[in-house]
């Protein structure tokens, strides 16, 4: 008889913004797979647990998942300490770390979901409000324990073949250990608009205003535009400390913490998409506006070329002069035979085909 296998998965951050949308999936998807001789751990809080299951009544039928609590957090001595013994107490055959904070000394096999290494590649001290100094000490040990979970796991998973090639590049490593599965639509996002659209006409910025985000610099440059006509500007993300410091400005509305439909409303909506960003693993909000067909105007980076191809305009992040007259001309039509609508192929960009390709991975691990 084939002896059932265990594999935990952290789930620790289910209902953080960005990795947290990537293990509800994760798990969603895994709860409808036929699994036969494997059991799952889940380490998740109670409370996280309980709204999971709560909204996924498929989920809490599957007889394979084992919700564990586990009430540790993230980057700090419980995880090094409490959740390296609370794992190793439950003999699993494979471990997966869906996040670059772990417990680096974990002696087990696992596999890693890498969502990108823009904290190795775009340092500022600004993506803390620590003081400078103790920055440095927390990015140093970032440091050991992104490279530790880099060379100790068994396989990478990665989102893009951008950010594959990042860390073949920055860890001197080859591909057989990488491989990259496009992530997709959210499965809990609203595939419809219920609202009418703002009384005005609107560019939309949707995700965080972290630095590298680099949503400071798309603010100035549609401050910039003199005659803007009836124009805003809708930056729509989470209500944190990089919210509630970004620059006033005439027209620029900011939207924090919406609910699901919100958002949807907002992007069936705009008259284009504009992301910014000096670096990205993935790009959720691409996605998402592609579902809705909005135009986009997205940073001339890898990964963006490589989820939208040439559905977009692209610019360059490094300059506002490049921002700034992409909106202008936006705005003022001069190259609206530019801004076609968008197309989100799903059989490429799907969280289904993630998490069954996923599963595949830990099958060929534990074989």
């Amino acid at each position: 008889m084939p002896t059932t296998k265990r594999i935990g998965i952290d789930a620790r951050l289910m209902y953080q913004t960005g990795v947290g949308v990537y293990i509800r999936n994760l798990l969603f998807f895994l709860s409808q797979q036929y699994i036969e001789n494997v059991e799952f751990y889940i380490y998740a809080s109670v409370d996280d647990t309980t709204r999971f299951v709560t909204l996924n009544k498929e989920v809490a039928r599957c007889k394979a998942f084992h919700f564990c609590e586990c009430e540790v957090g993230w980057h700090g001595f419980a995880e090094q300490t409490l959740f390296l013994w609370q794992l190793m107490q439950d003999h699993l055959d494979l471990m997966h770390f869906t996040y670059f904070s772990w417990p680096v000394f974990y002696p087990g096999a696992f596999v890693a979901t890498v969502h990108d290494i823009t904290p190795l590649t775009y340092v500022t001290g600004r993506l803390s409000v620590q003081h400078p100094f103790w920055y440095r000490i927390k990015h140093q040990i970032f440091q050991f324990a992104f490279t530790r979970l880099i060379t100790k796991a068994a396989r990478l998973i990665v989102p893009t073949r951008a950010v594959e090639r990042q860390i073949m590049e920055y860890f001197n490593i080859t591909a057989e250990r990488i491989t990259p599965i496009y992530e997709g639509l959210n499965y809990e996002f609203p595939r419809e608009s219920v609202s009418p659209s703002l009384s005005y006409p609107y560019l939309l910025y949707v995700g965080n205003f972290y630095p590298h985000k680099n949503v400071e610099s798309l603010i100035e440059a549609f401050t910039k535009i003199e005659d803007k006509g009836d124009f805003r500007l809708v930056l729509a993300g989470p209500e944190n400390y990089f919210s509630r410091h970004l620059p006033p400005s005439d027209r620029v509305i900011v939207r924090t913490d919406l609910k699901s439909q919100d958002l949807a409303d907002l992007y069936k909506n705009a008259y284009a998409l504009v992301f910014p960003s000096f670096a990205e693993g993935f790009g959720l909000p691409v996605i998402e506006a592609m579902h809705f067909g909005v135009p986009l105007l997205l940073s001339d980076i890898p990964v963006f070329h490589e989820i939208a191809g040439d559905q977009a305009v692209y610019f360059d992040p490094h300059s506002i002069e490049s921002l700034h007259n992409l909106i202008q001309s936006t705005i003022h039509s001069v190259s609206l035979d530019r801004l076609k609508p968008t197309y989100l192929d799903e059989t490429k960009f799907s969280f289904r085909n993630m998490a069954e390709l996923t599963l595949k991975i830990y099958t060929d691990t534990v074989r």
